[in-house]
């Protein structure tokens, strides 16, 4: 269970870390959360959806 959620904790903080020196620019959370919400999050909910039955 504790693997599970180290990459989670692990990309957290790195963002925080990037977020935190601006690493990534002024608009660099504008650019990420589009980025998270039309793409990633699509993506990572078509791939949980078809991995399970629908039944």
């Amino acid at each position: 269970m504790l693997a599970a959620f180290v990459p989670i904790w692990l990309l957290t903080g790195i963002g925080w870390l990037a977020g935190r020196y601006r690493l990534l620019g002024a608009d660099a959370d504008r650019v990420l959360g589009g980025f998270v919400f039309h793409l990633a999050m699509p993506a990572a909910l078509f791939t949980a959806l078809s991995r399970n039955p629908l039944t």
